[in-house]
């Protein structure tokens, strides 16, 4: 869902919503995306969470989509 918030162009919503989902299970992530945010670099902070392991790893979201895609 993040990912979808974020390529709608929710870039707050899609950090919210990581935050709340991931935040407990990847504090640094986490913490990293926060200063990333209150730099007011929004899509800099997205990036930290679409390659965190916990976002990048989960079977549920687009980038096992993605890895799908790809010749073996």
């Amino acid at each position: 869902m993040g990912e979808l918030l974020a390529k709608a162009g929710d870039l707050e919503g899609a950090l919210r919503l990581w935050a709340r989902t991931y935040g407990d299970d990847s504090p640094t992530t986490k913490r990293l995306a926060e200063l990333f945010a209150g730099d007011g670099d929004l899509a800099g902070a997205v990036r930290v969470w679409q390659f965190s392991d916990v976002v990048w790893q989960n079977p549920a979201g687009l980038q096992a989509e993605y890895l799908d895609t790809l010749d073996a």
